[in-house]
């Protein structure tokens, strides 16, 4: 059973083998993103739709053009919960 459920804080953890979630294709500036989990109702294996909220650590590359948007669909496995940050 999964512990990603809406209102998860989490970590994304890409996987390389992953090539995204039918959309468009995962962005190595994703990997390390927290995002706030606010929906996990998708059919598919990328269910869990996350909002970014920021990087703890900094990016070093290049960026998708147009930046990461708002947020995205997550494999579950690509998100790590954290602690909530208040």
């Amino acid at each position: 059973m999964s512990t990603i459920t809406p209102g998860t804080w989490a970590r994304v953890r890409l996987h390389p083998d992953c090539p995204g979630d039918g959309r468009r294709s995962h962005h190595p500036a994703e990997d390390g993103c927290r995002v706030e989990v606010t929906a996990v109702d998708r059919d598919g294996d990328h269910s869990a739709f996350a909002l970014y909220k920021g990087r703890v650590e900094s990016f070093v590359g290049p960026r998708p053009e147009g930046g990461l948007g708002t947020g995205r669909y997550f494999r579950p496995d690509e998100l790590e919960p954290i602690p909530q940050p208040w």
